[in-house]
């Protein structure tokens, strides 16, 4: 599916929007990134485990900016990024 930027205003449906994303995409077994701001992490695991109807995040991970830094930088590139190209320069 790729990498997708949603932005817009607060109230906007934009969590809406994700969570019905991240509902079709769960059955498709494909890996799913879920990038939130890192204050919110805890917070978007329990939302999308109560709007999902989930226990466990099969393919499913919610994280920060800086805790995927983190783990690309020790190598640990999580499973849904392998193999991909998410920004590209073209000079």
């Amino acid at each position: 599916m790729g990498v997708h930027c949603l932005t817009g205003r607060r109230g906007s449906g934009k969590t809406t929007r994700c969570v019905e994303t991240i509902r079709k995409l769960l059955g498709t077994g494909a890996p799913i990134l879920f990038l939130v701001p890192e204050q919110d992490t805890v917070e978007a695991e329990m939302h999308l485990a109560g709007a999902l109807n989930l226990s466990v995040f099969w393919n499913l991970e919610v994280l920060s900016l800086k805790r995927l830094a983190q783990r690309i930088g020790r190598g640990d590139v999580p499973e849904g990024l392998k193999d991909k190209t998410i920004f590209s320069l073209d000079m």
